[in-house]
């Protein structure tokens, strides 16, 4: 398999990182322009797991901190705050706001992805917009088991899209479907079975999209209009 540019410089600094994780995670703690960002999803980085979400939007609402966590890496100890996951991410604004922490934290670890970040949130955007509100979860869903394949499979990048081709079949087609039938169902039953006065006096101007039923108001036959 050949590597992408992108793919091929973060499993270095992986590996590198691999070899000595809570040293190259404190220096990224005592990093002075750090972005804000919880402990935990930080080690996520270093060790290339996927980010828990959920922990960052609970980061970004957290008022005070829950509780204070120490954590000795060699001789140095050091104090952080930790927040309980009280925030879960189940909407698209939701997912925005968590999304851009973590794309602002990978890209003051590892810069060259800025590219592949910004197109991924482009691409699972689409997503969103493209199924009503009552499906977003499934978006959702689907958004976390991207993220786990690449973690998972270091030859992939998060812009390599075809890799989510099966994942998208199982979670963005049923929900498509579902929202598509669940609309056409209440379109279907939002139409009167009450005849239309206009149509039986042949001048109905909305056809198919009349919401009364085009049959003959004497005998309800859809084959005449009454008089006929």
């Amino acid at each position: 398999v050949v590597l992408s540019e992108e793919a091929r410089k973060t499993l270095e600094r992986h590996t590198i990182w691999g070899k000595d994780p809570k040293t190259h995670l404190l220096s990224i703690l005592k990093a002075a322009l750090r972005p804000s960002f919880p402990y935990s999803e930080w080690d996520n980085i270093i060790r290339g797991k996927p980010i828990n979400l959920d922990n960052v939007l609970s980061n970004l609402n957290a008022i005070v901190p829950d509780n204070r966590q120490t954590e000795r890496i060699g001789t140095v100890e050091i104090r952080l705050n930790t927040f309980v996951t009280s925030k879960k991410v189940i909407s698209h604004g939701d997912w925005v706001s968590a999304w851009s922490a973590t794309e602002r934290a990978y890209r003051f670890t590892m810069p060259w992805r800025r590219d592949e970040l910004e197109r991924y949130a482009q691409y699972i955007g689409r997503m969103f917009t493209a199924i009503p509100v009552s499906g977003h979860g499934c978006v959702i869903k689907f958004e976390q088991a991207c993220r786990t394949r690449v973690s998972q499979q270091n030859i992939f990048t998060l812009q390599d899209f075809s890799e989510f081709v099966d994942l998208h079949t199982a979670f963005i087609v049923p929900a498509f479907s579902a929202t598509t039938s669940s609309q056409a169902g209440r379109s279907s039953s939002s139409k009167s079975r009450d005849p239309c006065r206009r149509w039986n006096n042949n001048r109905c101007p909305d056809g198919s999209d009349c919401k009364y039923a085009h049959i003959c108001k004497a005998c309800r036959s859809g084959q005449h209009r009454s008089g006929d």
